[in-house]
């Protein structure tokens, strides 16, 4: 019995008449199903929460008032036009069926109308400017708080929001309160989004096809998954077209797992060498992946020896190559990485929220 006297249940019932009566009202003026649809959709969009309470309102509602609607047609046509009871009864023993499908798929129109409701005050809530502020400042004391933890400055650590797969309109509305760094996986998606925002930092943290370099050549401010010679040579070649010089980091894979990318320590200190020969390229640190698992100090020994490696490489530091940046560290693992001493760490959910 509590079920019944739940807040969370006497809204649901207290949306589903709103829905059953104002969508009875308009069939009367407008007999057709995406009407429902539409009234689910608003009702569920200031009323509900979650997707699945969304649906269901819509299509029991629907589903309900349709086939009354189509019942009572069917009684006026057979009975109140024509003043035969057996007309009427005929007319119901044949109507049942239709009514019922009529109702179903109505209910069907009403249930995709109230998941769309809601759905939508979940995107427009998700990237509100509020929201994203509150996220953001959240992110920044976590960084705060875990720098100081392990001794270090927060102003040492920069956070690259990643914005994979989110709009341009909330990258716009955290860049406006004040994040300058944003990370993409997708070459096409990062090109997309910069001539929107071409202010900001865009970092390319996502696998690099060679193919693809020449797209982002023009502004990439840092590219983070530098893991071959052939990809150096043609970042070379591109950033020269450009007339500009590209920053890289070197992907290291630090978790030995397969499906990571990321070269060797002997590779990367291969491409270091090989630098040389690219004037246009500037090597300024590593970046690398931790194993995703719940040990902490296995985390926290790969992101070591990540440091370690680039402590080794800085005896390459010259004209082109100064090796102080360490991107390493997502929500999942914050705390691991500052302390290792990462200097760009990548948050993204966190901030933009649960990614679609």
């Amino acid at each position: 019995m509590k079920f019944f006297f739940d807040t969370r249940m006497k809204n649901f019932v207290t949306a589903f008449f709103i829905v059953a009566v104002v969508t009875t009202v308009l069939q009367l003026l407008l007999p057709v199903w995406w009407v429902g649809a539409l009234v689910a959709a608003v009702v569920a969009f200031f009323s509900m929460k979650r997707a699945g309470a969304a649906f269901l309102l819509g299509f029991l509602a629907i589903l309900i008032t349709w086939s009354i609607y189509a019942f009572v047609i069917d009684v006026q046509s057979a009975y109140i036009l024509t003043q035969k009871m057996d007309v009427l009864l005929k007319q119901l023993r044949l109507g049942m069926p239709i009514w019922l499908v009529s109702g179903l798929v109505g209910g069907i129109f009403g249930g995709m109308g109230g998941l769309t409701g809601v759905l939508l005050k979940k995107a427009l809530r998700m990237y509100s400017i509020k929201v994203l502020s509150e996220n953001l400042k959240l992110v920044q004391e976590e960084i705060r708080k875990t720098a100081e933890a392990a001794g270090k400055s927060a102003a040492d650590v920069t956070l690259i929001a990643v914005s994979k797969t989110h709009p341009i309109v909330a990258v716009q509305s955290v860049f406006k309160i004040g994040q300058l760094h944003f990370g993409e996986n997708r070459v096409q998606e990062m090109a997309e989004k910069q001539p929107l925002l071409p202010e900001a930092h865009w970092h390319q943290i996502g696998p690099l096809q060679t193919n693809k370099v020449k797209y982002i050549a023009p502004f990439v401010h840092l590219i983070h998954t530098l893991d071959s010679v052939k990809l150096l040579q043609e970042i070379e070649k591109q950033a020269a077209k450009c007339d500009r010089n590209i920053s890289c980091l070197i992907q290291v894979n630090i978790s030995d797992e397969g499906q990571k990318n990321g070269t060797t320590p002997e590779g990367a200190e291969e491409i270091v060498k090989a630098v040389s020969s690219t004037p246009h390229v500037r090597i300024e640190g590593l970046m690398g992946i931790a194993e995703l698992t719940n040990d902490k100090a296995k985390i926290r020994g790969q992101f070591r020896s990540l440091r370690l490696l680039r402590d080794k490489l800085s005896v390459y530091n010259g004209a082109q190559i100064h090796m102080h940046h360490l991107s390493m560290g997502m929500s999942a693992d914050l705390a691991e990485a500052i302390a290792e001493g990462a200097t760009l760490v990548r948050v993204g959910s966190a901030i933009f929220g649960a990614r679609g």
